[in-house]
């Protein structure tokens, strides 16, 4: 868990990112990373290569629909919002969480729900660099339909994928950027502030700040968020 406290505001941030590592663990397909650590003389560099979906990272519009919105598209006050976790830890291998599951849980902060930042606690990333992390728990088309209709901003989740990563299927990837709802995958140790069993966590303020690239379906981000007391 990384956290720091601001002494002014007496806000304490709290870190969701996985760092990104030379030949890092990425979805099966995708370019890997490669980080390459030089000194020339007095001056030390890094060579970087990887995808735009490496470690914690945004898809777009673009990702999956062939005119959709890019990445530098987006102002910047996109990238910044309250939100909210929700635990969904008691939820196993290959589970789906429906329309259902959301309402039982989000039942005390529906109203806060419309340009919230969403973020889904399963654990799974306990998995991270294992082939098990591939058989995460994934949200419903029907899911993403609800999420929708509340108006949510972004969806993020601490998995490798929104949706199940055993098939070719991209309904809930396509239900959310279709409506221009942001996707977050790879987001790291949510259990850092729900290993208590909490089921929601409020944010007073939660960052998803992508590198800036021109063009680009996605890039990967640092997220974090200020806790609310």
């Amino acid at each position: 868990m990384v956290t720091s406290t601001v002494k002014e505001t007496k806000k304490t941030y709290v870190d969701f990112t996985k760092a990104l590592e030379d030949g890092m663990q990425v979805y099966p397909g995708e370019p890997e990373v490669n980080i390459e650590y030089r000194q020339t003389g007095q001056y030390a560099t890094v060579a970087v290569s990887l995808s735009s979906h490496s470690g914690t990272s945004i898809d777009t519009p673009k990702h999956i629909i062939p005119d959709g919105k890019t990445l530098d598209e987006y102002p910047f006050e996109t990238w910044n919002s309250h939100g909210m976790i929700l635990s969904f830890a008691e939820f196993g291998r290959r589970d789906v969480i429906e329309p259902e599951d959301f309402e039982k849980v989000s039942t005390e902060v529906k109203d806060l729900l419309p340009g919230s930042f969403v973020f889904i606690h399963t654990g799974w990333d306990r998995h991270w660099g294992e082939n098990e992390y591939f058989n995460h728990p994934y949200i419903s088309k029907a899911s993403c339909d609800w999420l929708v209709q509340q108006g949510v901003a972004l969806v993020g989740i601490d998995a490798p994928n929104v949706d199940a990563s055993w098939n070719n299927e991209d309904v809930a990837h396509t239900t959310l950027l279709e409506n221009d709802v942001i996707v977050v995958e790879n987001v790291y140790d949510l259990n850092s502030v729900m290993s208590d069993g909490r089921k929601v966590q409020e944010l007073d303020d939660a960052w998803v700040v992508p590198l800036k690239l021109a063009k680009s379906d996605g890039a990967p981000a640092r997220v974090f968020a200020s806790l609310k007391k």
